[in-house]
């Protein structure tokens, strides 16, 4: 619960800071667009799991309303953070690999191409979750007849699984298998894949600087590629123990074949939700009393100003008095 709570403090001045920046680039959009999917989850995973277990009150009158609702949004916004993040790696591969692209491209529609198939994936292969569960109220006992009726106060509410929750296909090729692939063994290969392509892009050894300002804007993708990297270094992290479940209900048909390995998985899922902006306070090098103070950075890759780099740097000619000094026979 507590770290539910700090990442969603985190969240909320993540999204605040990049929302104040002058210049939106696509990395930010995408920064806040994952802060917000992540901060959703938190909430939902929190009225699912931690909230019934610390209010009685809840667990009675809430608990069973809510979870059919706030269970499949947790596993909706799981996935969407998922490929939200992938889609955040392919935006700095694209930064690094073909800077030109990444020049000439609009930080809106760019971010809207890279985040949208990734929402739209998510809600669609969630969708059955939201048919999954629902809550009946029970007002007859079993060994009554059904026209003896209780109170309302005295009413009993009770979960009910879909029909083709229990069925055999169902469990295996959409719950297991596909899970298993879109979810854990997919992603992961990809952004190995594309976080191993940047790395070596970036260890390479530097080619000369022929603009002015050229070094300037290299920082800043080196920059942004880092606190890329370190963000997938830490989802790989925290998201690996999903694994285990899955590859335990395969085997022996029980995902919970080793003890609280499920309320550890959901755990560091947690975690990672919540730690994206300190790893862009760490590694973003900017100060880390301006980033906490939501200060807003100074603006130094516009075109008016790498412009006003370039005049300070280009050589002028020299003047009259200098030709002369010099002895143009002209003079």
């Amino acid at each position: 619960m507590g770290i539910g709570v700090i990442g969603l403090i985190l969240n909320t001045y993540s999204i605040l800071f990049f929302v104040r920046q002058r210049t939106q680039r696509t990395f930010h959009r995408l920064l806040v667009l994952l802060a917000m999917t992540d901060s959703i989850h938190i909430i939902s995973s929190l009225i699912s799991f931690s909230l019934p277990t610390l209010s009685s009150e809840f667990f009675l009158r809430g608990h069973k309303y809510t979870l059919p609702y706030s269970l499949p949004l947790a596993q909706t916004t799981m996935v969407m953070s998922v490929y939200l993040t992938i889609s955040l790696t392919l935006e700095r591969y694209i930064s690094i690999v073909y800077p030109l692209l990444s020049i000439t491209s609009r930080p809106t529609r760019t971010s809207v191409y890279l985040s949208v198939p990734s929402i739209i994936f998510s809600i669609l292969f969630t969708l059955p979750n939201y048919f999954m569960l629902h809550t009946e109220e029970r007002r007859e006992l079993p060994h009554l007849s059904s026209k003896f009726q209780l109170p309302k106060e005295n009413q009993e509410l009770e979960f009910r699984w879909a029909n083709f929750r229990s069925n055999e296909a169902y469990i295996t090729v959409y719950v297991l298998w596909l899970h298993l692939i879109f979810i854990n063994i997919l992603p992961f290969c990809v952004l190995l894949w594309l976080n191993r392509i940047i790395y070596k892009k970036l260890s390479e050894v530097n080619v000369p600087i022929r603009r002015t300002g050229e070094n300037i804007l290299r920082k800043r993708e080196v920059r942004m590629a880092r606190v890329s990297i370190l963000i997938v270094i830490i989802f790989l992290l925290c998201h690996t123990l999903k694994f285990v479940p899955s590859v335990c209900e395969i085997i022996s048909g029980n995902p919970e074949y080793i003890p609280h390995v499920v309320e550890l998985a959901h755990l560091l899922i947690i975690v990672n939700c919540s730690v994206n902006f300190l790893i862009y306070a760490c590694s973003s090098g900017n100060s880390i009393f301006d980033i906490f103070t939501l200060r807003r950075q100074r603006n130094t890759s516009s075109p008016l100003m790498r412009s006003n780099i370039a005049l300070q740097v280009i050589p002028r000619p020299p003047s009259d008095l200098a030709f002369r000094a010099a002895g143009d026979p002209l003079g």
